[in-house]
């Protein structure tokens, strides 16, 4: 009794919340054979003030996989709503029957800190296994077949022997003359010393070429990222951020730091950084990209900040 009871308060609470956010779920089909991929596809349209956090379906979806994941946010015309979309590749490797399910979407609306959940309408899939004809004749496997070039090795493949002795022969040239005849005066040229806030904006260079968000590798991303600022405080201000909470970390800054602006900007870059990691959030391409940004300025800061602090000593 009191199960139903709360089945009828969750429902009643996500029919008063599907005012805000309204999200459909839809399959490019409902049966198909082991081994298939299938498009699973949610449309969210909800208020401006609303934050989907749409959850990670991979542990949701059992015994279904997930293959790959992609997301697109923009603004419909209708009402001055949002409307984002959330595609999924999925497959299954055993045979499924009678799988059917709704999504329960959780979101925020701002101004209010309290979870509240949307819920979709069901899918149904089934996966049948590949049909095999036992009738069939069982046939015998086809022979070789016969090689067309008849030849010896060096024959055949002489264009191939031509090359690894050019390179081979060039290699010890190059090597003869390195040793024995390059002038005393030809000098290698001077290795360029980076500093440490060069060096960390090199490897968030590196990191934004990856384009991991882009490519729904969106943890792999936010990891990496916080380890690239993490390890700049380590050597900046000397101590092991990567061993620290989030809140251990600003405390040291706030000490250490020679501007308040560092703490305040960090504090922002690892909160959005916590959520991914360990509240499965799935953030927007705005979110992503504010990741980076705030980077750079963390870098620039702190920069800024130790001149200042090295002219007035």
């Amino acid at each position: 009794m009191v199960k139903k009871f709360l089945v009828f308060i969750f429902m009643f609470t996500v029919h008063l919340c599907s005012q805000d956010v309204k999200v459909t779920a839809g399959i490019d089909t409902g049966k198909f054979v082991i081994g298939d991929p299938v498009k699973l596809r949610f449309e969210v349209i909800h208020i401006q003030t609303a934050h989907i956090m749409f959850p990670d379906l991979q542990d949701t979806l059992k015994p279904f996989e997930v293959l790959s994941s992609d997301s697109v946010k923009t603004f419909a015309q209708q009402d001055g709503k949002v409307k984002e979309v959330y595609a999924f590749t999925i497959s299954a490797y055993d045979s499924v029957n009678g799988f059917s399910k709704s999504f329960a979407i959780p979101y925020a609306v701002a101004g209010d800190t309290s979870v509240r959940y949307a819920l979709s309408n069901a899918i149904s899939l089934s996966v049948a296994r590949v049909k095999v004809d036992t009738t069939a004749e069982i046939k015998d496997v086809k022979d070789p077949m016969a090689e067309k070039n008849q030849g010896s090795f060096v024959r055949r493949n002489w264009w191939w022997l031509l090359i690894v002795v050019v390179v081979v022969l060039a290699a010890v040239g190059f090597f003869i003359y390195w040793k024995y005849y390059r002038k005393p005066g030809e000098k290698k040229a001077p290795e360029i010393i980076l500093t440490l806030e060069q060096l960390t904006l090199k490897k968030l260079k590196e990191l934004e070429e990856k384009q991991l968000w882009q490519k729904s590798q969106i943890k792999e991303y936010h990891s990496e990222i916080t380890e690239i600022i993490r390890e700049f405080f380590e050597k900046r201000y000397g101590f092991n951020s990567l061993k620290l909470t989030t809140s251990e970390t600003l405390n040291e800054l706030e000490k250490r730091a020679s501007s308040p602006v560092v703490a305040d900007l960090t504090r922002e870059f690892l909160s959005l950084a916590d959520m991914v990691k360990f509240a499965k959030y799935i953030p927007p391409f705005e979110t992503n990209e504010r990741m980076h940004e705030v980077a750079y300025k963390i870098v620039e800061q702190s920069k800024q900040s130790a001149n200042v602090q090295g002219a007035q000593q």
